[in-house]
């Protein structure tokens, strides 16, 4: 639905009201409702109206006008892969890597009306490598030595 949304706003010819996230917009609305209600006006001796604030009695919440709607669309693993290494005599080392693309939507919805104000799609590549050696070895008559060492690093995927 959000790549539909960002499709139809993109061509110009819609005009596209938030229905993904309405229990959001709806709740939002309940609270600028809640916050227009005036309470009972309380007279004075001299007839003048008297705002009365009670001890446990809470302000209402401030309304937002503009909501903030979308999250991850597409999480694509393994894009692209590979790698190399070479071995020789039991010796060796090699090298692989891994790419990731997410792909996020994120839409400003104007809580008044409900319509899509703005549409923004965009895509992060993640990179990951890794790195290893090894040795796998006779040293001697029926004494072999294996070793193994690597590590890997992956982007962060929130920048």
């Amino acid at each position: 639905a959000s790549m539909l949304m960002d499709a139809m706003q993109a061509s110009g010819w819609f005009v596209v009201l938030e229905r993904e996230g309405l229990q959001n917009l709806l709740t939002e609305r309940k609270i600028i409702r809640a916050s227009q209600k005036k309470p009972p006006a309380v007279v004075g001796p001299n007839g003048a109206p008297v705002n009365v604030q009670l001890p446990n009695e809470l302000p209402p919440l401030q309304a937002a006008n503009l909501m903030l709607e979308g999250g991850i669309v597409a999480y694509d693993t393994n894009v692209r892969s590979g790698g190399e290494g070479a071995r020789y005599l039991g010796i060796g080392a090699s090298q692989e890597y891994r790419v990731d693309q997410v792909t996020i939507n994120l839409r400003a919805v104007d809580v008044r009306s409900g319509q899509v104000l703005a549409n923004v799609m965009t895509s992060k590549t993640i990179y990951s490598t890794s790195y290893n050696a090894g040795v796998f070895k006779f040293v001697e008559f029926k004494k072999l030595l294996e070793l193994e060492a690597g590590y890997t690093t992956n982007e962060p995927a929130q920048l």
